[in-house]
Protein backbone atom coordinates (compact mmCIF):
# COMPACT_ATOMS: atom_id res chain seq x y z
CA UNK A 1 0.00 0.00 0.00
CA UNK A 2 1.62 3.29 -1.70
CA UNK A 3 2.31 6.01 1.44
CA UNK A 4 -0.31 8.74 1.89
CA UNK A 5 -0.23 12.43 1.64
CA UNK A 6 -2.37 15.41 2.82
CA UNK A 7 -4.06 16.45 -0.17
CA UNK A 8 -2.91 20.01 -1.36
CA UNK A 9 -6.35 21.51 -1.15
CA UNK A 10 -7.69 20.67 2.14
CA UNK A 11 -8.27 23.65 4.79
CA UNK A 12 -5.65 23.50 7.71
CA UNK A 13 -5.51 25.25 10.87
CA UNK A 14 -2.56 25.90 13.00
CA UNK A 15 -4.22 25.34 16.10
CA UNK A 16 -7.59 22.75 15.62
CA UNK A 17 -9.77 22.39 17.95
CA UNK A 18 -9.36 18.33 17.56
CA UNK A 19 -9.36 16.86 21.38
CA UNK A 20 -10.44 13.28 19.51
CA UNK A 21 -9.78 11.39 16.29
CA UNK A 22 -11.20 7.68 15.68
CA UNK A 23 -10.57 5.34 12.95
CA UNK A 24 -12.53 2.23 12.48
CA UNK A 25 -12.94 -0.79 10.04
CA UNK A 26 -16.29 -2.93 10.40
CA UNK A 27 -15.59 -6.17 9.17
CA UNK A 28 -17.82 -9.54 8.52
CA UNK A 29 -18.25 -11.40 12.50
CA UNK A 30 -15.97 -14.08 12.73
CA UNK A 31 -17.31 -16.78 15.04
CA UNK A 32 -13.51 -18.05 15.21
CA UNK A 33 -12.26 -15.25 16.82
CA UNK A 34 -12.57 -16.15 20.60
CA UNK A 35 -11.35 -14.25 23.53
CA UNK A 36 -8.09 -16.32 23.85
CA UNK A 37 -6.95 -14.96 20.30
CA UNK A 38 -7.84 -11.83 22.22
CA UNK A 39 -5.25 -12.52 24.64
CA UNK A 40 -2.36 -13.76 22.13
CA UNK A 41 -3.05 -10.76 20.31
CA UNK A 42 -2.05 -8.10 22.78
CA UNK A 43 0.99 -10.28 23.79
CA UNK A 44 2.07 -9.00 20.09
CA UNK A 45 1.18 -5.16 21.05
CA UNK A 46 1.73 -4.93 24.90
CA UNK A 47 4.79 -3.22 24.39
CA UNK A 48 3.36 -0.31 22.74
CA UNK A 49 -0.78 -0.72 24.77
CA UNK A 50 0.52 -2.05 28.08
CA UNK A 51 -2.92 -1.00 29.22
CA UNK A 52 -5.92 -3.31 29.14
CA UNK A 53 -9.45 -3.26 29.95
CA UNK A 54 -12.83 -4.42 29.06
CA UNK A 55 -15.95 -2.44 27.08
CA UNK A 56 -19.22 -3.06 26.22
CA UNK A 57 -19.10 -4.04 22.46
CA UNK A 58 -20.16 -1.62 19.40
CA UNK A 59 -23.51 -2.85 17.58
CA UNK A 60 -22.32 -3.43 13.64
CA UNK A 61 -23.52 0.02 12.32
CA UNK A 62 -24.27 0.33 8.20
CA UNK A 63 -25.35 3.18 5.81
CA UNK A 64 -27.68 1.64 3.71
CA UNK A 65 -29.58 3.84 0.95
CA UNK A 66 -32.38 1.14 -0.36
CA UNK A 67 -34.89 2.17 2.53
CA UNK A 68 -35.69 5.48 3.80
CA UNK A 69 -33.24 6.77 6.80
CA UNK A 70 -34.91 5.62 9.97
CA UNK A 71 -34.25 7.66 12.78
CA UNK A 72 -34.92 5.37 16.27
CA UNK A 73 -33.72 1.84 16.37
CA UNK A 74 -36.65 -0.90 17.70
CA UNK A 75 -36.59 -1.95 20.78
CA UNK A 76 -35.02 -6.12 20.59
CA UNK A 77 -34.73 -8.79 23.11
CA UNK A 78 -31.34 -10.88 22.31
CA UNK A 79 -30.46 -14.33 23.82
CA UNK A 80 -27.14 -15.92 24.09
CA UNK A 81 -25.68 -19.22 24.01
CA UNK A 82 -22.77 -17.81 25.05
CA UNK A 83 -21.70 -14.57 26.49
CA UNK A 84 -21.13 -11.85 23.97
CA UNK A 85 -17.51 -11.20 23.21
CA UNK A 86 -16.43 -7.75 24.55
CA UNK A 87 -14.70 -4.80 23.29
CA UNK A 88 -10.88 -4.75 24.46
CA UNK A 89 -9.27 -1.69 24.98
CA UNK A 90 -5.39 -1.79 24.78
CA UNK A 91 -4.07 1.77 25.62
CA UNK A 92 -0.59 3.38 25.72
CA UNK A 93 0.99 3.90 28.71
CA UNK A 94 0.42 7.93 28.49
CA UNK A 95 -3.52 7.15 27.95
CA UNK A 96 -3.14 9.30 24.70
CA UNK A 97 -4.11 6.24 22.39
CA UNK A 98 -6.00 3.61 22.27
CA UNK A 99 -6.43 0.14 20.06
CA UNK A 100 -10.46 -1.12 20.26
CA UNK A 101 -10.70 -4.52 19.37
CA UNK A 102 -13.69 -6.47 18.54
CA UNK A 103 -15.08 -9.79 16.82
CA UNK A 104 -16.22 -7.50 14.04
CA UNK A 105 -14.22 -3.90 14.08
CA UNK A 106 -11.04 -2.26 15.04
CA UNK A 107 -10.68 1.17 15.94
CA UNK A 108 -7.90 3.38 16.63
CA UNK A 109 -7.97 6.57 18.79
CA UNK A 110 -5.71 9.67 19.65
CA UNK A 111 -7.33 11.70 22.50
CA UNK A 112 -5.95 15.04 24.11
CA UNK A 113 -5.15 13.97 27.85
CA UNK A 114 -4.02 17.69 28.91
CA UNK A 115 -4.48 21.50 27.58
CA UNK A 116 -0.45 20.79 26.27
CA UNK A 117 -1.67 17.81 23.62
CA UNK A 118 -0.63 18.56 20.47
CA UNK A 119 -3.00 16.96 17.94
CA UNK A 120 -0.73 14.74 15.95
CA UNK A 121 -2.26 15.02 12.49
CA UNK A 122 -4.56 12.47 10.86
CA UNK A 123 -1.19 11.01 8.44
CA UNK A 124 0.41 10.04 11.36
CA UNK A 125 -2.69 8.07 13.04
CA UNK A 126 -3.72 6.80 9.66
CA UNK A 127 0.04 5.49 9.62
CA UNK A 128 0.07 4.25 12.83
CA UNK A 129 -4.13 2.19 12.23
CA UNK A 130 -2.40 0.72 9.27
CA UNK A 131 0.32 -0.80 10.56
CA UNK A 132 -1.93 -2.57 13.55
CA UNK A 133 -4.62 -3.81 10.70
CA UNK A 134 -1.88 -5.25 9.33
CA UNK A 135 -0.84 -6.63 12.28
CA UNK A 136 -4.23 -8.44 13.24
CA UNK A 137 -4.17 -9.58 9.49
CA UNK A 138 -0.99 -11.23 9.99
CA UNK A 139 -2.47 -12.50 13.32
CA UNK A 140 -5.97 -13.93 11.91
CA UNK A 141 -3.68 -15.75 9.15
CA UNK A 142 -1.24 -17.51 11.91
CA UNK A 143 -4.07 -18.34 14.13
CA UNK A 144 -5.86 -19.99 11.04
CA UNK A 145 -8.69 -18.21 11.72
CA UNK A 146 -10.17 -16.53 8.75
CA UNK A 147 -9.77 -13.73 6.67
CA UNK A 148 -10.91 -10.05 7.41
CA UNK A 149 -13.11 -8.40 5.05
CA UNK A 150 -14.25 -5.01 5.58
CA UNK A 151 -17.84 -3.77 5.22
CA UNK A 152 -17.38 -0.36 6.46
CA UNK A 153 -15.10 2.62 7.38
CA UNK A 154 -15.43 4.98 9.88
CA UNK A 155 -13.73 8.56 10.93
CA UNK A 156 -14.44 10.45 13.65
CA UNK A 157 -13.13 13.75 14.86
CA UNK A 158 -14.30 15.41 18.11
CA UNK A 159 -13.52 19.09 18.59
CA UNK A 160 -13.71 21.16 21.67
CA UNK A 161 -14.62 24.42 20.79
CA UNK A 162 -14.04 27.22 23.63
CA UNK A 163 -15.55 30.89 23.43
CA UNK A 164 -12.86 32.27 25.27
CA UNK A 165 -12.68 34.32 29.35
CA UNK A 166 -15.21 36.80 27.61
CA UNK A 167 -17.93 34.66 26.39
CA UNK A 168 -18.92 31.31 28.06
CA UNK A 169 -22.84 31.31 26.67
CA UNK A 170 -22.23 27.95 24.96
CA UNK A 171 -26.18 28.69 23.45
CA UNK A 172 -24.62 31.40 21.45
CA UNK A 173 -23.85 29.06 18.54
CA UNK A 174 -24.15 31.05 16.01
CA UNK A 175 -20.07 32.77 17.02
CA UNK A 176 -19.77 29.07 15.79
CA UNK A 177 -21.51 27.76 13.11
CA UNK A 178 -23.69 29.41 10.15
CA UNK A 179 -26.44 26.68 10.83
CA UNK A 180 -27.81 28.50 13.65
CA UNK A 181 -28.81 32.31 13.67
CA UNK A 182 -29.11 34.29 16.97
CA UNK A 183 -32.38 35.28 16.20
CA UNK A 184 -33.27 31.71 17.55
CA UNK A 185 -32.37 32.80 20.92
CA UNK A 186 -35.53 35.09 21.63
CA UNK A 187 -38.22 32.73 19.87
CA UNK A 188 -41.77 33.43 21.69
CA UNK A 189 -39.70 35.46 24.21
CA UNK A 190 -37.56 32.65 25.91
CA UNK A 191 -34.34 32.30 26.44
CA UNK A 192 -32.58 29.52 25.19
CA UNK A 193 -30.50 28.02 27.82
CA UNK A 194 -28.68 25.01 25.39
CA UNK A 195 -28.89 24.00 21.87
CA UNK A 196 -28.03 20.95 20.08
CA UNK A 197 -27.75 20.88 16.10
CA UNK A 198 -27.69 17.83 14.04
CA UNK A 199 -27.23 17.88 10.28
CA UNK A 200 -27.02 14.57 8.29
CA UNK A 201 -25.20 14.78 4.92
CA UNK A 202 -24.82 12.04 2.10
CA UNK A 203 -21.77 11.23 0.87
CA UNK A 204 -21.55 10.37 -3.01
CA UNK A 205 -19.17 9.78 -5.08
CA UNK A 206 -19.75 10.15 -9.51
CA UNK A 207 -23.49 10.47 -8.29
CA UNK A 208 -23.57 7.06 -5.97
CA UNK A 209 -24.12 7.95 -2.66
CA UNK A 210 -21.79 5.42 -0.53
CA UNK A 211 -21.96 6.71 2.81
CA UNK A 212 -23.52 9.89 5.05
CA UNK A 213 -21.45 12.76 7.44
CA UNK A 214 -22.73 13.34 10.67
CA UNK A 215 -22.41 16.59 12.14
CA UNK A 216 -23.50 17.03 15.97
CA UNK A 217 -23.06 20.36 18.24
CA UNK A 218 -23.86 20.21 21.64
CA UNK A 219 -23.11 21.88 24.42
CA UNK A 220 -20.38 20.19 27.10
CA UNK A 221 -17.97 20.24 29.47
CA UNK A 222 -14.47 20.29 28.79
CA UNK A 223 -12.99 18.07 31.52
CA UNK A 224 -9.54 18.17 30.00
CA UNK A 225 -7.26 20.62 32.23
CA UNK A 226 -9.79 22.69 34.00
CA UNK A 227 -13.29 22.29 33.79
CA UNK A 228 -14.94 25.13 31.26
CA UNK A 229 -18.38 25.09 29.08
CA UNK A 230 -16.87 24.46 25.49
CA UNK A 231 -19.20 23.54 22.43
CA UNK A 232 -18.35 20.25 21.17
CA UNK A 233 -18.47 19.28 17.19
CA UNK A 234 -18.63 15.68 16.63
CA UNK A 235 -17.95 14.84 13.04
CA UNK A 236 -18.58 11.19 11.88
CA UNK A 237 -18.34 9.96 8.32
CA UNK A 238 -19.15 6.09 7.37
CA UNK A 239 -19.43 4.22 4.28
CA UNK A 240 -19.09 1.23 2.53
CA UNK A 241 -15.69 0.70 0.70
CA UNK A 242 -15.59 -0.74 -2.81
CA UNK A 243 -14.82 -4.32 -2.01
CA UNK A 244 -13.44 -6.14 1.36
CA UNK A 245 -9.91 -4.94 0.63
CA UNK A 246 -7.53 -2.83 2.96
CA UNK A 247 -6.73 -0.88 0.07
CA UNK A 248 -10.75 -0.31 -0.42
CA UNK A 249 -10.52 0.35 3.13
CA UNK A 250 -7.79 3.13 3.76
CA UNK A 251 -8.99 5.01 0.35
CA UNK A 252 -12.41 5.33 1.94
CA UNK A 253 -10.57 6.17 5.57
CA UNK A 254 -8.92 9.14 3.37
CA UNK A 255 -12.32 9.79 1.23
CA UNK A 256 -14.15 10.50 4.61
CA UNK A 257 -11.48 12.56 5.85
CA UNK A 258 -11.29 14.99 3.38
CA UNK A 259 -15.05 15.02 3.76
CA UNK A 260 -14.85 15.96 7.53
CA UNK A 261 -12.22 18.14 6.79
CA UNK A 262 -13.96 20.31 4.12
CA UNK A 263 -17.46 20.65 5.64
CA UNK A 264 -15.71 21.54 9.03
CA UNK A 265 -14.62 24.66 7.41
CA UNK A 266 -18.09 24.88 6.29
CA UNK A 267 -20.24 24.83 9.26
CA UNK A 268 -17.63 26.68 11.14
CA UNK A 269 -17.40 30.91 10.73
CA UNK A 270 -14.60 32.51 9.86
CA UNK A 271 -13.91 34.23 13.15
CA UNK A 272 -13.44 30.46 14.64
CA UNK A 273 -11.08 30.44 11.97
CA UNK A 274 -9.02 33.07 13.12
CA UNK A 275 -9.07 32.01 16.44
CA UNK A 276 -7.76 28.55 15.55
CA UNK A 277 -5.51 30.50 12.18
CA UNK A 278 -6.58 29.16 9.51
CA UNK A 279 -3.18 29.15 7.16
CA UNK A 280 -4.74 28.25 3.53
CA UNK A 281 -7.10 31.72 2.89
CA UNK A 282 -5.44 35.08 1.81
CA UNK A 283 -6.25 37.66 4.18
Amino acid sequence: MSAYNRPSDLPDYERPPVSEVVLSIQFGSNPQFQIVHAGLYWNLIRDHFPNVSEQTPLAPAFEAFSTPLIETVPFQVQGFVTPPFPRFWFESQDRAYILQLQQDRILFNWRAISNESVYPRYETLRERFLREVQRLVGFFQEQKIGALSVNQCEVTYINSISFGKEQEDTARLDLVTPLWSDKARNIGGLEVERTLIQTVFVLKSNQRPYGRLYVTFRPAVQTVGFLRPVVQLEMTARGSPEDGSLDAAFRLLDQERGAIVRTFADVTTEEMHRIWSRTDVVR
